[in-house]
């Protein structure tokens, strides 16, 4: 069987909050233990990323916190960059408005 991180059909959120949850952590105590502010915490979880202000802070966060919780951070960048991707090419274009 492979990696969480690898089934192409888990999101960043849910494979997060797995790994969080099967460590038996809240959330406010995997952020404090992972010393990943609690905001981005609930960012990375939520898949709210158009929140986060800076892509340097995600990237940053997403490898402190998917080391903390024992998955590959490289894996789980590179899941999260496919992710965006696809969402960018399902978003919808609208013609620009004069």
């Amino acid at each position: 069987m492979g990696s969480v991180a690898g089934d192409s059909t888990s999101t960043i959120g849910p494979l997060l909050q797995e790994a969080r949850t099967a460590k038996g952590l809240t959330i406010e105590a995997a952020a404090a233990a992972s010393k990943v502010p609690l905001s981005f915490v609930r960012l990375m979880e939520q898949e709210q990323f158009h929140l986060v202000p800076d892509p340097l802070y995600l990237a940053r966060f997403l490898t402190e916190y998917a080391t903390f919780l024992g998955l590959d951070p490289k894996q789980v960048k590179a899941q999260l960059q496919q992710q965006l991707d696809l969402a960018r090419v399902s978003r919808p274009s609208y013609p620009a408005s004069s």
